[in-house]
Parts: C-alpha cells; structure tokens; sequence
C-alpha cells in the first residue's frame, strides 16, 4: 500500500512542479496539487513499517551541548529576516499606532480588560494591546525597530521550538533542523514582517513556553512547573484566542513519552480549567463569542459549516503549511530549483525515514489542534493572505520533519532531506518576503504622494475604491488617514460624493473627474 501512495505522491508532484515551471496553463491554482502532494505523502509514511519507539540517545541530557546549535539557530532566523527590517509599516499597524500614542496607562488597561467594547475590535488580546503600549514608549514611531522586535521574538520562539523537541527526546540534529524549518518556515511572512501580527508571536511565545513547563512537570513532578505551565497558559491566552487549543497539545505529546501518559493528562486537565476560567472572562467582557464580525453584525465563528471546516482542517491547510509559496507573481530561478529539492526530499523520508506510527499521527494531530481555533479563516488562498493564523500550527510540522529526520535509516537520505528541505523554504520565504516589501513600499509611497496631492488645508477630502489586498498583502483601506498623516482630514468610504478613487493602471490615487485640485484651482 505504501508503494502506492508514493506512486501518487510522484504524479500529483511532477505535476505541481509542470505548474511551477511552465505557469498556470491547464492547471489554474495550484492548491488542490499542494494539498493532495501533502496528504499522499503522510499516507505513504503511515502505512510504511514503523519503529517501534523514537531513540532513547541523549535522554538524561535533554538540552545539553545547546549553545552552539541555538546561536546556528539565531543566526539563520536574523538572516533571512534581516531585509524586512526596513519594511515601512502597513494598514493596521498605523490605527496600533495611533492608539499607542494617544492612550495613557489607565486607559489600555480598561479598554483592553474592564470595559466592555461598544464596536470595532471585538477581541480579548490585552497582553498585546498592552505590548504596543509598552513598545512606544521605547521605539516611538521607528519601523525599524517595531520590525527587530517581531524578528526577535521569532527568533525566541525558534529557540524555544528547539528546546521543546529536546525536551520530547529527540536528538540535537533532530531538533535543530525541526527549529530552523519553523524559523524559515515560508507563511511565516505576514507574521514577523507585519506590525499588526504581534498577537500571534506573543501567542505562540507563551503557548510553546506552556508546553515546555509542562514537560518540565513530566519529568520532575514538580508544582512549581505545575505552576508555571499556569501562568504561561493564562499570558498566551490573554495574547490571542488561539491559546484556547493548549490542552489539546498537551494531550497530543503523550505520544512522544508515552510512560509519562497520567502526569501529562493531569497537566492537560489544569490547562483546560485555565482555558475555561479565561474563557469565562472573555465572555463576559466581550458579551458573547467576540471574534471577527459579519455585514450583519454577527460573530463569523457563529456561520459554522461542517463541510467549509473539514475542507479547512484536513484539506486546504495542509497546501500552505507544506507548499507556502505566494503564487500571485512568477516564481524565479531559485525557487523553482527549490520545488525540485521539496519533492527529491520528501520521496527520500519517504523510503528512508520509518517513524513510530502513532508519533508522526500526533504531530499531525497536534496541527490540527493548534488550527481549531481559527478553523473559520483556514481556507487561506494561493496568494497566503491571512497565513499568520498557521503560525502555531506550524509547530506540529517542524516537529513531523524533526521526527522524519529522527527515524532515518541512513546519514546520506538524512543530510539530503534537511538540504532539500531548507533550500525550499528559504526560496519560497525570500519570494514571499520580496512581494511583502513591494506592497509595504507602495502603500507608503501611495500614502506620501498623495499628502502632497491634497496639499495643506482643512477641509475634509474622501476616497474611495482602495484596495483591501494587493498580491496578498494587506494594502490600503484600514489606517489609511494615519497613514497619509491626516486622520482629521481624510474619510475613506465608497460614496459618490468621493473626490479620489484608486487607480489599478495607474497604480496611484487619482482624481475622480482626472485632474488635481491644484488644476481646478
């Protein structure tokens, strides 16, 4: 049976590769191709001959010898991330900024914790409300420095990736590879590069921190950890909803210690009390679910679908969590050798890497928990906009390549799954981050030109027609008066009395009658 999925995972990936280099011809999107690659190939690992149990090495020594895989680690993160440094900031990040500004101490802890939200936001996330606050002071209104703290907490988190792998025995190599995969992880984009994703950083922060106190626990039988798995389930819950799902990873760990099974379920129980305390709160603070809002007025989780959920969840994913490339422009050179790199390492775990069956399940049980929460917003296009809420998800990944590379039978397959693997998101995050830049500089230059287009003054000037996305980048609409440097001034609505509108040829906004104001002076 395993020799059959192969043979379907090498015909749904030479085909991927045809729509890689010779474009959309008969195959328009590439997601269907990137999802089913994905599945067939996790059957062909499941229904392959399993070990038994993952290697016992360096099991008293869990994080020993880790100075110099971490600093490899920390290097890799800031290098591939040093170019979105100078990205200019973008749509939400300007309305996080203003609110920064203008806030005291006092009033982000009550609107963000005690008063209950009239409209607008209707999310509990006060730890990162809180974090913008705190970050003002500090970096003022310097993007540069907004965008080294997001690489800096990625690059913690990557870290923090590796000491969990450590943490659930397996090997040095192992783990470091499993981290440098979530560092270069290709979706990862919109999460470290865009201002207004700190939710999510500080989320999977304080949820992997949750996971290591818990093994910490395991292992000792300590309250104290007991405790401290608590308290960091109570900030990543306090930072973004999708924390909620922490009991349901601790449960998908049992796998990789299975003799420890009733302290890791008794760690999960606490995690679920905390969950629901919380949760409790949030309820009463946001008068009901909260989360993103129809036209009608509604909360979106509310319009559930069985159908759209399990597409979601064990279907749609799977493309951007193993194929994350932003398909919105022509791929280049480097990239498309990286697609051929992708499919030679995956057939090589394929033949060489015999993972214990229920270890590589729960890896891919552990994505699906960490998706639930946000299984509404999972069925993410080509183009990757909105991938952030994979950010946790991920984890689950890194650890199935970590466990991959574990099990192989032979150093050589080993070396040229980790090479073929790396090389791949490497390609793919450097298109991705190039098409992030782009869009980032045409939103502020938009936004500089037209200062200049209106000139000085007082009366109040409207547009309308601004583009939500561009390229799968969040482009113009949300912040866009801050961002012009008008807030008083510029109204953005789709009215008639609208004086500007966007331009798609012209790549600009134009007048809507065709000339300036400074013409029909």
């Amino acid at each position: 049976m395993s020799r059959l999925w192969t043979a379907g995972f090498l015909v749904v990936s030479f085909l991927l590769l045809l729509r890689a280099f010779l474009g959309p011809f008969a195959i328009r999107s590439p997601l269907n191709l990137e999802s089913f690659s994905f599945l067939l190939f996790a059957f062909a690992i499941i229904s392959a001959k399993s070990q038994s149990a993952l290697p016992s090495r360096d099991r008293g020594r869990p994080l020993g010898r880790a100075v110099v895989p971490c600093l490899c680690l920390a290097a890799l993160t800031v290098a591939v991330y040093w170019r979105s440094i100078q990205t200019p900031f973008l749509f939400d990040d300007y309305t996080h900024l203003a609110l920064a500004r203008s806030e005291t101490w006092s009033a982000v802890v009550s609107r963000s914790l005690l008063t209950h939200p009239q409209g607008g936001d209707y999310f509990f996330r006060p730890l990162g409300y809180l974090s913008y606050w705190l970050d003002y002071r500090w970096a003022g209104e310097n993007a540069a420095l907004w965008h080294s703290w997001n690489v800096l907490v990625h690059t913690i988190n990557s870290l923090l990736v590796y000491a969990l792998c450590r943490m659930l025995l397996l090997r040095s190599l192992s783990s470091l590879l499993a981290a440098a995969l979530f560092s270069v992880h290709a979706s990862h984009v919109e999460v470290v590069c865009w201002m207004a994703a700190r939710f999510d950083l500080l989320a999977f922060l304080f949820a992997i921190l949750t996971l290591i106190a818990l093994r910490r626990y395991v292992a000792t039988n300590r309250p104290t950890w007991l405790l401290a798995m608590a308290s960091a389930c109570v900030l990543a819950l306090l930072s973004k909803e999708a924390a909620f799902c922490l009991p349901l990873l601790a449960v998908c760990l049992i796998p990789f210690d299975p003799q420890s099974y009733r302290r890791t379920l008794k760690s999960a129980g606490v995690l679920a009390v905390v969950c629901c305390a919380v949760f409790v709160y949030r309820m009463w603070f946001l008068g009901g679910i909260g989360g993103y809002r129809t036209s009608g007025g509604t909360p979106a989780i509310l319009n559930f679908s069985a159908l759209r959920t399990a597409k979601a969840l064990f279907y749609r994913q799977w493309a951007i969590l193993s194929w994350p490339v932003n398909w919105s422009l022509d791929l280049d050179s480097f990239l498309k050798f990286g697609f051929i790199l992708m499919v030679a390492a995956s057939l090589l775990a394929v033949v060489y890497c015999r993972p214990k069956r229920a270890v590589f399940v729960a890896c891919i049980a552990l994505v699906l928990a960490a998706a639930l929460p946000a299984q509404q917003l999972l069925l993410i296009g080509a183009d990757l906009a909105g991938a952030r809420v994979l950010y946790l998800p991920t984890l689950g990944i890194a650890l199935l390549w970590g466990v991959l590379f574990e099990t192989s039978t032979k150093w050589q397959a080993s070396a040229s799954v980790a090479g073929g693997l790396l090389f791949f998101q490497v390609a793919a995050l450097e298109h991705n981050m190039t098409i992030w830049k782009d869009v980032a500089r045409l939103s502020h230059e938009t936004c500089a030109s037209f200062a200049k287009e209106i000139g000085p003054g007082e009366q109040s000037v409207r547009v309308r027609d601004l583009p939500r996305m561009r390229n799968g980048v969040f482009f113009l609409t949300n912040g866009f008066a801050e961002c012009v440097g008008k807030p008083g001034r510029i109204i953005v609505d789709d009215g008639s009395q609208a004086s500007f509108t966007w331009s798609d040829a012209a790549t600009r906004i134009v007048p809507v009658d065709g000339s300036s104001p400074n013409k029909r002076k």
